[in-house]
């Protein structure tokens, strides 16, 4: 998570400290649509990055 882009990381550290999709938006001066696309994105690269550890750790 410390490789991802501010634009996503943002989000997410916000979304885990429990403020909405709207509050998230106005704090980042974003859309909330906006906001939920970059939570998602940030999601996904997690998963992403996971399933890239697991691969290298040998594990199916």
């Amino acid at each position: 998570m410390k490789q991802m882009d501010d634009k996503y990381r943002d989000p997410l550290d916000l979304r885990m400290m429990g403020y909405s999709i709207q509050e998230i938006a106005e704090i980042l001066e974003i859309t909330p649509q906006n906001a939920k696309v970059r939570l998602h994105r940030a999601r996904q690269m997690i998963l992403k990055e996971m399933e890239a550890q697991d691969e290298s750790a040998g594990k199916p």
